[in-house]
């Protein structure tokens, strides 16, 4: 299996059926990644704990870094993209910058906080029972 998951993520597809995963990620509705991610990657995901109410956060937070490794940077789209973002104080109000899509609409809250805001929560009320 594990030779598999490296030659699909490697890209080497050769004559493998076009259905299933194999199909998809030849379709172009996988980012296919290089080989030399997926050591760091499983390693980092190896030190995830069984889910529990006082884990959550370390696990997604280590859910978060491999994300971050198999983006090949080591560092995420919305972490990359709001530090490249120059802020315009003459938007539709204090603090909004229409070019800027990091921030939600009005405030001063990141999208990608908020974001990782939600998923806390819903795997803390969906897998944990605990709100």
């Amino acid at each position: 299996a594990a030779a598999m998951m490296g030659r699909a993520l490697g890209g080497n597809f050769g004559s493998m059926p076009k259905d299933g995963l194999a199909g998809e990620i030849q379709r172009g509705e996988f980012e296919v990644v290089g080989t030399e991610f997926i050591r760091p990657t499983v390693q980092l995901l190896l030190q995830q704990e069984l889910l529990t109410v006082t884990n959550v956060y370390k696990n997604l937070e280590l859910a978060k870094q491999a994300w971050e490794i198999m983006d090949g940077d080591g560092d995420s789209e919305e972490t990359s993209a709001a530090q490249d973002v120059n802020v315009n104080m003459e938007g539709l109000g204090e603090g909004y910058d229409e070019e800027d899509e990091s921030l939600v609409y009005k405030s001063d809250v990141k999208v990608a906080d908020l974001t990782d805001d939600a998923l806390r929560k819903w795997v803390s009320t969906f897998l944990l029972g605990s709100p």
